[in-house]
């Protein structure tokens, strides 16, 4: 994922959102996963006004374990330190359906899921495929940014031929 295409994509789809609704900030729910969760988080949270709500498939230090790199885990509790509010969803019986409980918790709290995603199939549990398939499903609003799949301490992929597209679904 080229950080530096995808940004003015991002900001542009913050724009959109808020004229769509006719808002003057953002709330943003996100579980806050590295990537996407996390860039868009970062560039709302810099819009005077926007409200994080950090809505995590398990207690912080469990999840944090998810996350390879020194540089994941303190970005990650650094936002969790910015976020206004932080749901706690219930403990569950497996990795898999907390993550799930986490898609189900953001996209019934949002207007509108915003995700970078490079269209392909999921790699992991709970992942921004399977994210976006439930969108799908709930014919819920989805502005998706093409992206080339990036995990922290991974290989970057090659870059999407439709890197930084955006397509609007049930907009």
């Amino acid at each position: 994922m080229d950080i530096d295409e995808l940004i003015p994509r991002i900001d542009q789809g913050l724009d959109t959102i808020l004229k769509k609704w006719s808002a003057t900030s953002l709330i943003v729910v996100s579980p806050l996963a590295e990537g996407g969760d996390r860039l868009v988080a970062q560039r709302a949270l810099l819009r005077p006004g926007t409200r994080l709500v950090a809505a995590l498939p398990m207690p912080e230090d469990e999840f944090a374990q998810d996350f390879r790199q020194s540089d994941s885990r303190r970005e990650f509790f650094d936002l969790i330190a910015n976020a206004a509010e932080t749901v706690r969803l219930p403990p569950q019986s497996s990795r898999r359906r907390a993550y799930e409980l986490a898609n189900h918790y953001v996209l019934e709290h949002c207007d509108v899921l915003m995700a970078l995603w490079d269209g392909q199939s999921a790699l992991g549990e709970g992942g921004t495929a399977t994210m976006v398939a439930l969108a799908r499903r709930m014919r819920h609003p989805l502005y998706w940014i093409w992206a080339g799949n990036y995990q922290s301490g991974a290989t970057l992929a090659p870059k999407p031929a439709r890197q930084g597209l955006v397509q609007l679904e049930s907009f």
